[in-house]
């Protein structure tokens, strides 16, 4: 195969380009920029580059990078930061690269991939549809849905209760593992030469030691002024009562299905009424807005407050623990 730069500097050409991308024209801008994400895919480091509106920056990156992923065998990730540019990426850019490329004998393979919270999981909705907490339209959805994406979901703000999370996975004994939507959705990025994520993805995957995302040679961070802000919400660490009432809850469903749970059932829901009692007390003392540890009010009853939810919570993850010690010596 011919070098990355010289067959990019090719398939960017007006000849080429414009019986797919209509009015196509060459582009000084474009093709300085194409140059340099060629030179970086061969020889490896960081380039940064800003380009202005009308440089075709999409195209600039996406030709070289897939020529690299597909000459070597490998794969290229590409990260952004809104979904109107990840949509323009996966429905409008990679299909018409595809085409180029396909013009010219080369065979290119390309998929998205989320967070497995974003895919809907069948366990997860079978416990749903028993406890009465889907509608007969998101159960007419989930029966013909293809990628189990929830943003496409007839219904918002399902993730809560349909996503496929970690800690409601049942990996191997899971009844609905052969046709897991996440697992489908990553085998098709482990199958393709380019992957498109989001930085909240790619964040995650070096959160969780680079067992996010599947191998990968190359990346190209598009919309990189937005991944600081990214890394501040992924990286950073933060606790809110709404947040411990919101996984209490969560939590507490889960374990009504495991037997000798009986014990941090009740714990869990005994710190449901605290957190429910200390957010109520909270808002009628506080100021509206965040406030510091510093600027809390001297209240006899805040502190008092803050104590006994400390003590619920550290009784709940003894029991908790107590049962995972329990549910570990019945396991075969």
């Amino acid at each position: 195969m011919n070098s990355i730069k010289t067959l990019t500097e090719r398939l960017l050409s007006r000849e080429l380009l414009s019986p797919f991308l209509k009015g196509y024209e060459d582009r000084e801008s474009q093709r300085m920029m194409a140059e340099e994400v060629a030179r970086i895919m061969e020889e490896g480091g960081i380039s940064l580059i800003e380009g202005g509106t009308g440089v075709g920056k999409t195209l600039a990156y996406l030709i070289p990078s897939a020529l690299f992923a597909l000459d070597r065998g490998t794969r290229t990730i590409i990260s952004t930061s809104t979904k109107s540019l990840q949509d323009q990426i996966i429905f409008k850019d990679l299909p018409l690269v595809k085409k180029l490329f396909k013009n010219q004998g080369l065979f290119l393979t390309a998929s998205p991939l989320k967070g497995r919270n974003n895919y809907l999981c069948l366990h997860r909705l079978r416990g749903a549809v028993e406890m009465g907490k889907v509608s007969e339209e998101v159960i007419n959805w989930a029966r013909t849905t293809h990628w189990g994406d929830l943003e496409e979901a007839p219904q918002p703000g399902l993730t809560t209760i349909l996503g496929s999370r970690w800690e409601y996975c049942l990996g191997k004994n899971c009844p609905y593992r052969e046709i897991c939507f996440y697992q489908k959705a990553w085998k098709r990025a482990e199958e393709s030469h380019v992957v498109v994520v989001n930085h909240h993805l790619l964040l995650s995957h070096l959160l969780r030691e680079k067992r996010g995302l599947p191998y990968f040679e190359r990346l190209i961070v598009d919309e990189a002024h937005r991944l600081e802000r990214t890394a501040l919400e992924v990286l950073g660490e933060n606790c809110s009562l709404n947040r411990i009432l919101r996984r209490a809850r969560e939590i507490s469903g889960l374990g009504l299905s495991l037997e000798g749970g009986q014990h941090f059932i009740e714990g869990l829901q005994g710190l449901e009424r605290h957190l429910n009692h200390a957010l109520t007390l909270l808002a009628s003392i506080l100021p509206q807005g965040r406030v510091t540890q510093e600027a809390l009010p001297e209240s006899v009853e805040v502190e008092r407050l803050l104590r006994q939810l400390s003590y619920s919570m550290e009784e709940v993850a003894l029991k908790g623990e107590g049962l995972v010690r329990r549910l570990g010596e019945d396991a075969p």
